[in-house]
């Protein structure tokens, strides 16, 4: 994912963005039945994920990780974003 943020408004058109952005991620961004899914490559298949399926797994792996780190199971827990 770029680290700067970017306007398309500011001389970027469509094509040099999506040209851009398909090279700085591992997953492409499809159609299906007209809702958005991210779409990887994996064990040489092509997988696709609804957004709130990538937002479970996030929240899996984050929990996994406190837990190890922690070194205890965690019940509840409060998540903010920006």
């Amino acid at each position: 994912i770029c680290s700067m943020p970017m306007r398309l408004d500011e001389g970027w058109n469509q094509i040099q963005f999506n040209f851009l952005f398909k090279q700085k991620t591992a997953y492409e961004i499809v159609s299906d039945q007209n809702k958005p899914m991210v779409q990887v490559v994996v064990d040489g298949k092509k997988q696709k994920f609804a957004p709130e399926e990538v937002s479970a797994m996030i929240l899996q792996k984050m929990k996994a990780t406190a837990e190890t780190f922690l070194g205890k199971e965690i019940k509840n827990a409060v998540v903010t974003v920006p």
